[in-house]
Protein backbone atom coordinates (compact mmCIF):
# COMPACT_ATOMS: atom_id res chain seq x y z
CA UNK A 1 0.00 0.00 0.00
CA UNK A 2 2.69 2.46 0.37
CA UNK A 3 4.27 1.85 -2.91
CA UNK A 4 0.14 2.80 -4.45
CA UNK A 5 0.56 6.09 -2.64
CA UNK A 6 3.84 7.46 -3.31
CA UNK A 7 2.86 6.85 -7.17
CA UNK A 8 -0.17 8.67 -6.74
CA UNK A 9 1.93 11.39 -4.90
CA UNK A 10 4.15 11.46 -7.31
CA UNK A 11 1.29 11.95 -10.05
CA UNK A 12 -0.06 14.77 -8.42
CA UNK A 13 3.20 16.40 -7.72
CA UNK A 14 3.74 15.98 -11.41
CA UNK A 15 0.49 17.78 -12.13
CA UNK A 16 1.04 20.51 -9.90
CA UNK A 17 4.37 21.59 -12.12
CA UNK A 18 3.16 21.09 -15.47
CA UNK A 19 0.00 23.05 -14.22
CA UNK A 20 -0.46 26.60 -16.40
CA UNK A 21 1.11 29.62 -14.86
CA UNK A 22 -1.51 32.15 -12.83
CA UNK A 23 -2.45 35.23 -15.07
CA UNK A 24 -1.61 36.85 -12.16
CA UNK A 25 2.20 35.93 -11.40
CA UNK A 26 4.91 38.27 -11.50
CA UNK A 27 6.56 39.57 -14.63
CA UNK A 28 9.75 39.21 -12.95
CA UNK A 29 9.28 35.47 -12.75
CA UNK A 30 8.71 35.41 -16.45
CA UNK A 31 12.22 34.30 -18.12
CA UNK A 32 13.11 35.85 -21.18
CA UNK A 33 12.54 34.25 -24.68
CA UNK A 34 15.82 32.41 -25.55
CA UNK A 35 18.13 33.73 -28.31
CA UNK A 36 18.52 32.19 -31.64
CA UNK A 37 21.83 30.57 -30.96
CA UNK A 38 22.75 26.83 -32.48
CA UNK A 39 26.31 25.58 -30.92
CA UNK A 40 26.39 23.30 -34.35
CA UNK A 41 25.08 23.67 -37.40
CA UNK A 42 25.35 22.17 -41.01
CA UNK A 43 23.50 23.34 -43.75
CA UNK A 44 23.96 22.67 -47.46
CA UNK A 45 23.51 25.72 -49.87
CA UNK A 46 22.58 25.31 -53.64
CA UNK A 47 22.73 27.80 -55.64
CA UNK A 48 21.29 27.98 -59.79
CA UNK A 49 24.66 27.84 -61.13
CA UNK A 50 28.36 27.84 -60.28
CA UNK A 51 29.46 31.05 -58.49
CA UNK A 52 32.82 32.34 -57.44
CA UNK A 53 33.34 33.01 -53.19
CA UNK A 54 36.02 34.68 -52.35
CA UNK A 55 35.14 35.93 -48.54
CA UNK A 56 32.88 33.86 -45.67
CA UNK A 57 31.76 36.69 -42.95
CA UNK A 58 31.06 34.90 -39.98
CA UNK A 59 28.78 37.37 -37.96
CA UNK A 60 27.89 37.42 -34.16
CA UNK A 61 24.80 38.10 -32.08
CA UNK A 62 24.99 40.96 -29.91
CA UNK A 63 25.44 39.96 -26.37
CA UNK A 64 27.79 37.07 -27.01
CA UNK A 65 30.70 36.48 -24.74
CA UNK A 66 33.18 38.24 -25.62
CA UNK A 67 35.23 34.92 -24.66
CA UNK A 68 33.50 32.65 -27.24
CA UNK A 69 34.76 30.61 -29.93
CA UNK A 70 33.37 28.96 -32.75
CA UNK A 71 34.74 27.38 -36.09
CA UNK A 72 33.01 28.08 -39.52
CA UNK A 73 34.11 25.82 -42.19
CA UNK A 74 33.15 25.96 -45.88
CA UNK A 75 33.28 23.05 -48.15
CA UNK A 76 32.72 22.31 -52.17
CA UNK A 77 32.52 19.18 -53.87
CA UNK A 78 36.16 18.82 -55.04
CA UNK A 79 37.76 18.56 -51.92
CA UNK A 80 38.40 22.47 -51.17
CA UNK A 81 37.46 23.85 -48.22
CA UNK A 82 37.64 27.24 -45.99
CA UNK A 83 37.76 27.71 -41.91
CA UNK A 84 36.94 30.61 -40.26
CA UNK A 85 37.94 30.59 -36.22
CA UNK A 86 35.62 33.30 -34.52
CA UNK A 87 36.94 34.58 -31.18
CA UNK A 88 34.72 37.02 -29.63
CA UNK A 89 32.88 39.25 -32.26
CA UNK A 90 32.67 39.00 -35.66
CA UNK A 91 35.20 37.95 -38.40
CA UNK A 92 35.58 37.47 -42.29
CA UNK A 93 38.38 35.55 -44.23
CA UNK A 94 38.62 36.84 -47.94
CA UNK A 95 40.50 34.65 -49.94
CA UNK A 96 41.87 34.04 -53.65
CA UNK A 97 41.96 31.84 -55.52
CA UNK A 98 37.76 32.52 -55.06
CA UNK A 99 35.94 28.67 -54.55
CA UNK A 100 33.76 28.04 -57.38
CA UNK A 101 30.88 26.09 -57.19
CA UNK A 102 27.32 25.68 -57.58
CA UNK A 103 27.01 23.80 -54.19
CA UNK A 104 28.81 24.50 -50.76
CA UNK A 105 28.44 22.94 -46.89
CA UNK A 106 28.56 25.12 -44.41
CA UNK A 107 29.36 23.84 -40.82
CA UNK A 108 29.12 25.49 -37.31
CA UNK A 109 31.43 23.97 -35.01
CA UNK A 110 31.69 24.96 -31.26
CA UNK A 111 35.86 25.68 -30.38
CA UNK A 112 36.12 22.79 -27.92
CA UNK A 113 39.46 24.53 -26.57
CA UNK A 114 37.20 27.75 -25.45
CA UNK A 115 35.90 27.87 -22.18
CA UNK A 116 32.15 28.94 -24.02
CA UNK A 117 30.47 29.21 -27.28
CA UNK A 118 29.97 32.30 -29.39
CA UNK A 119 26.52 32.46 -30.69
CA UNK A 120 26.34 32.87 -34.45
CA UNK A 121 23.52 34.93 -35.62
CA UNK A 122 24.45 34.26 -39.48
CA UNK A 123 27.17 33.45 -42.23
CA UNK A 124 27.32 35.29 -45.12
CA UNK A 125 29.17 33.81 -48.40
CA UNK A 126 30.37 37.59 -50.26
CA UNK A 127 31.83 37.92 -53.80
CA UNK A 128 32.92 41.09 -54.42
CA UNK A 129 31.94 42.36 -50.94
CA UNK A 130 28.64 41.43 -52.28
CA UNK A 131 26.18 38.62 -50.52
CA UNK A 132 25.73 35.68 -52.20
CA UNK A 133 23.84 33.42 -49.92
CA UNK A 134 23.36 33.87 -46.27
CA UNK A 135 22.81 31.13 -43.69
CA UNK A 136 21.42 31.46 -40.69
CA UNK A 137 22.01 28.39 -38.03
Amino acid sequence: MRRYLSIRFAGWALALLAAPAQAGAPAETEAPPPARCTQAAIADVVLAAPVPIDEIRVVVASGSPETGAAQVTVEVSDGGDRVVNVRGGSRGLSFSPALTARAFRVSLLPDFAAARDVCVDRIELRRGGAPVATILP
